[in-house]
């Protein structure tokens, strides 16, 4: 497995893993799958501040996870959201581990304190899986997503990356630079 920082070139690989999950479950909350416009954009967009990432199984991508900002004010710069997908045929042999690991290095060196996990129920895979990554718990909003005729209410859990109290300002992904991204696990 190799992971790498994603391109517009793993667009069709992304939307191969994630438009099943918007056209079959209540995973995303999203009723249509995006266009490949509309996920360059996206891609586009994360990758400014935050990492988006791909793993790479031979030229196929088996995964992808990605950081985004939790909350627009200004107090929460040092907080995000992060997600992680995995094909079908790839899951339960470490790929998303993996994935949330090599982010995890990187929004440390960004300077991120915290991260959140929004997770739609039932989901017990899911949660599984952000406890075994260190998540723990945080809360419930009840009745929040509707969707394939029925309510969801959606767990948060919470990842501490840092106990950092100092208050610098966090840093873009890229201005780290590439021999220290290969030492935080991203491939060239």
């Amino acid at each position: 497995m190799k992971i790498s920082i994603a391109k517009p070139t793993d667009i069709k690989g992304i939307l191969g893993i994630y438009g099943p999950i918007v056209e079959g479950s209540h995973t995303s909350f999203e009723y249509t799958v995006p266009t490949h416009a509309e996920m360059r954009q996206r891609l586009e967009e994360t990758l400014d501040f935050y990492p988006w990432i791909v793993a790479r199984n031979g030229a196929e991508v088996s995964g992808f996870a990605y950081a985004s900002r939790f909350r627009k004010r200004k107090a929460y710069d040092r907080v995000c959201e992060v997600s992680v997908y995995v094909h079908a045929d790839h899951q339960r042999i470490g790929v998303g581990k993996a994935l949330y690991e090599v982010v995890f290095r990187i929004l440390r060196r960004q300077g991120m304190t915290q991260c959140i996990a929004g997770i739609s129920l039932p989901n017990p895979g899911s949660i599984r899986f952000h406890e075994r990554c260190g998540f723990r718990e945080i809360g419930t909003f009840m009745h929040i997503g509707y969707k394939f005729g029925g309510w969801h209410d959606v767990l948060f859990m919470q990842l501490t990356l840092s106990d950092r109290l100092d208050a610098g300002p966090a840093i873009p992904w890229h201005s780290i630079g590439q021999k220290e991204l290969a030492k935080l696990g991203i491939a060239k």
